[in-house]
């Protein structure tokens, strides 16, 4: 089942979103999806995903950031990291408020600066379960991966070098439980279909792990 929703931020800017759920019973968990720069949730990868997460009974929230698909407001790359992890808050929120969610079982995917963002998100928000990083682009926020404590997969191209090296700094930073699983023959979008296959196994095992 595919919802149309929309709620607001702190801000006050409307957030568009889809609202995945599987078929069974009520409250399901959920995982929300972080986005990157310029991306949003027509995301065919992050939908490659939901889909299969809710063939594991996995509901999910794919939304648009602030100044992104049909959401309100402007991309300032500036704040970007500070603005979005605003936006996930406002989702997180939202989701509590569904009675087809199960509050106490929501993740979060995060993908390139939305990874970032989720980390930062996740330090000081316990509502965050766990986490899946693919291609985390952390230059600059590594120091907050210490306040993490929900279970995180980190997922990283074998030939996305420079990201490869800062995921393997991020996990010496990460304070609870971690895995870093790094795909052969994958670039920063995973382009190969192979590879994204790959990732996304990793990402809906993980969950199914986590919030079921």
């Amino acid at each position: 089942m595919e919802k149309r929703v929309s709620f607001r931020n702190t801000r006050g800017l409307r957030l568009a979103g889809l609202l995945w759920l599987p078929e069974g019973t009520p409250p399901f968990p959920v995982v929300a999806f972080a986005h990157g720069l310029y991306s949003g949730k027509d995301s065919s990868r992050n939908q490659m995903i939901a889909s299969r997460l809710l063939e594991r009974g996995i509901g999910s929230l794919l939304l648009d950031f602030t100044g992104h698909g049909e959401s309100d407001g402007a991309i300032n790359e500036d704040t970007l990291i500070e603005d979005q992890a605003d936006d996930l808050g406002a989702a997180l929120s939202f989701l509590e408020e569904q009675a087809e969610v199960d509050a106490g079982r929501i993740g979060v995917s995060g993908s390139s600066s939305g990874a970032a963002m989720a980390i930062v998100r996740a330090g000081a928000d316990p509502r965050i379960r766990c986490l899946v990083l693919r291609a985390p682009s952390v230059s600059g926020i590594l120091t907050v991966a210490r306040y993490v404590q929900a279970p995180t997969l980190v997922i990283t191209g074998g030939e996305d070098v420079p990201i490869l090296r800062d995921s393997r700094a991020l996990m010496e930073m990460l304070a609870g439980e971690k895995r870093l699983e790094v795909v052969r023959g994958a670039g920063h979008l995973f382009e190969g279909l192979e590879q994204m296959e790959e990732a996304t196994e990793l990402t809906v095992d993980w969950f199914a792990k986590q919030l079921q």
